[in-house]
């Protein structure tokens, strides 16, 4: 391996390792980056830039190595300071397509984060995406169930250039606060990649810092990434980083607070002020500091007696010898009391003896919904890293004490409608606790029967995104006529990236029925909804289950599994297809699934006396087409007068007076 020195620039300069780059090159083994001496001003312009060094972005997925030429070239520079971590990419491309309305994948790139493990894979990915919406720089953070994933907060990103001259600058400054669990002051080993995505009249070329076929954020593969280091350069005046040794904590767990302090130069004097508001009040808390020239690192306990589960924000202000405030930060922690806990699941276990889960079905079959919260809280404190996503916990925590609430009353675990919640429920096949997420239209009463349609996704990523792709459409501003009120729900299965098969398409049967017992679903008015994978679940299902469905959608529907895959040839299921109500949609150009064989599907469906209503997306492929008017259509057609369009209820006048004569008002 040769190394090689970039030198000092105006404001920075950047130290690079790699090997040399011949026709088998091997990619970057690892990469130094050294601190910016003045915050970068983000303005596309690259002239804070200057002198330091581009790093060839050129390996795809498979290790090989593309050329630099007019078709594609890219190129990435970093940086860093106490602030934030600054990345520079140029690229020069033939044809740049970005994402718009018609078009949902673009060019552009993705920035993996991660802490370096052996054999330069990686834990704990935090991923950002880069790209241009329309003239609009575009920056996504990929969730879905990934805890680690990105917050986005703050994020300054400039595209510049000139697509029709085939060039492109994309420079931007991620604060620090967007990587959990690590500070470059604190800890200076790390591990990054960089994925550049061509688009091409639909083809897609990848160049990346390091192969790694599995970069995309809902590939749950572990990400491969370059191992750096971050050099901190000489301080001009005192900089500071800080970080709690972790994000969640036991109540009788040690909390401390790492704060990195950079000086150009000794200081005494100073004070540390902290604030940890609670639910029960704030705690504050005060200590001198000192320091010495160059970067020292200072431990702060944080001491608070909480007999409480909760979440704490804790402030830190930093006040030099002149009464200035000089910084200040502010983190985020949870705390769990066992003891606390344990009274909720004593409290829980009397509840299901209770006489109201003996005699009313929908308050016994609520009891899981709050009982799975408690779960998902004792693995989320047992199984968690260190840092880890707390909007979860947070919300899990909140639910627990409102449904809590609600049962004491002897009301029902449930909650409000017009959102989408997960519910959980007892696994009839093992007793395991389950959960599924589900849509309860606002005004929605026992009494009021509403159709379902239960909705599978295309097995990648978040598990309820067939749901949220149905909801964003169909209460969207481009929706036209709806199909009235609808139950909408979405199961949450073993193998997320599977068939439907086996047990996972028990637990969509199991998913319904337990709907079913809460909630005044009309039985006889059930739709399937599948995307992709999703579309050969929900077509097998109705199949196998004759009677149960009202009918089925099959968006982009790959039919024909894998043969190592384990499920069933659906041509052999088609002759039970009679009278079933089927919608088909697919893109003639669809590579997942090609279009001859949906053609014989259909066809065959249609011999075997199915009601099939086919439409043939020219020009598309699997998901760049927009055709949910048509589902919308063939929902009102199918469901005819069992369509329901619920109303707010009317108020009780009487009540309106009664309560205005308490009040003192003239009710006329």
């Amino acid at each position: 391996m040769s190394r090689k020195t970039i030198g000092t620039g105006c404001l920075l300069w950047l130290v690079l390792f790699w090997p040399a780059i011949s026709v088998l090159a091997q990619p970057i083994e690892d990469l130094k980056i050294v601190q910016a001496e003045n915050a970068f001003t983000i303005d596309g312009e690259l002239s804070d830039w200057a002198g330091i060094a581009e790093v060839p972005v050129r390996l795809t997925p498979d290790g090989e190595i593309l050329s630099p030429s007019s078709n594609l070239t890219v190129t990435a520079r970093f940086s860093f300071d106490a602030g934030n971590f600054y990345v520079a990419v140029t690229v020069l491309d033939d044809r740049i397509e970005f994402p718009d309305r018609d078009r949902r994948e673009g060019d552009g790139f993705y920035l993996t984060f991660v802490d370096p493990e052996t054999e330069h894979s990686g834990g704990r990915p935090m991923i950002f995406g880069f790209s241009r919406f329309g003239d609009q720089p575009l920056t996504v953070i990929p969730r879905g169930e990934n805890e680690n994933a990105a917050a986005g907060e703050d994020i300054r990103l400039r595209i510049t250039g000139d697509g029709n001259k085939q060039d492109l600058t994309y420079e931007l400054a991620i604060p620090w606060k967007n990587f959990p669990g690590f500070r470059p002051f604190l800890e200076t080993k790390a591990a990054v990649n960089l994925s550049y995505d061509d688009l091409d009249a639909g083809q897609k070329q990848v160049v990346q810092l390091i192969p790694d076929p599995d970069y995309e954020p809902d590939k749950p593969a572990p990400k491969k990434a370059v191992p750096i280091e971050f050099v901190v350069g000489p301080a001009k005046s005192p900089e500071f980083q800080a970080l709690l040794n972790a994000n969640h904590f036991y109540a009788e767990d040690e909390r401390k607070l790492n704060l990195a302090v950079h000086s150009p130069s000794p200081e005494q004097g100073w004070q540390i002020k902290l604030i940890a508001t609670t639910p029960l009040g704030n705690f504050p808390a005060e200590k001198s500091l000192s320091f010495e020239k160059g970067l020292s690192v200072h431990v702060i306990p944080v001491e608070i007696e909480l007999l409480t589960m909760a979440v704490v924000d804790l402030s830190l202000g930093l006040i030099d010898d002149q009464g200035k405030l000089r910084y200040t930060d502010n983190q985020r922690f949870f705390i769990m009391d066992r003891k606390q806990f344990e009274e909720y699941e004593a409290e829980l276990s009397e509840l299901r003896k209770g006489d109201p889960a003996a005699r009313d079905t929908v308050f016994r079959e609520s009891l899981p919904t709050l009982e799975i919260r408690l779960q998902w809280i004792r693995e989320f404190m047992e199984k968690s890293p260190p840092f880890a996503d707390l909007q979860k916990v947070q919300e899990w925590n909140s639910d627990i004490k409102d449904l809590f609430r609600q049962v004491k009353e002897g009301k029902p675990a449930l909650f409000l409608p017009g959102r989408i919640v997960r519910l959980g429920y007892k696994s009839e096949a093992d007793g395991s606790l389950r959960s599924y997420s589900v849509f309860v239209p606002d005004w929605a009463d026992p009494k009021t029967r509403l159709p379902l349609v239960v909705s599978l996704s295309a097995g990648r990523g978040e598990p309820r995104g067939g749901l949220l792709a149905l909801m964003s459409n169909y209460f969207g501003p481009r929706a036209r006529k709806r199909a009235g009120d609808l139950f909408m729900l979405a199961p949450e299965v073993e193998d997320p990236s599977g068939w439907y098969i086996g047990g996972d398409g028990h637990r969509v049967l199991e998913t319904i029925e337990h709907l079913k017992k809460i909630h005044g679903v009309d039985i006889e008015n059930i739709i399937l909804d599948g995307f992709s994978r999703g579309g050969y679940g929900a077509l097998r299902l109705a199949l196998q289950n004759p009677g149960v469905f009202k009918g089925v959608i099959v968006r982009s529907g790959r039919l024909i599994p894998p043969e190592n895959s384990g499920a069933e040839n659906i041509n052999d299921m088609l002759d039970r297809a009679k009278g079933l109500n089927i919608l088909v949609i697919h893109g003639e150009q669809d590579k997942a699934m090609p279009v001859q064989d949906i053609r014989g599907i259909v066809s065959r469906l249609q011999e075997s006396k199915a009601n099939v209503r086919y439409i043939e997306v020219k020009g598309a492929g699997t998901d760049d087409y927009d055709k949910w008017s048509d589902v919308f259509g063939w929902l009102r057609d199918v469901l005819g007068e069992a369509l329901v369009e619920l109303k707010p209820p009317k108020k009780d006048k009487n009540k309106d007076k009664e309560s205005a004569l308490i009040k003192g008002d003239d009710v006329g």
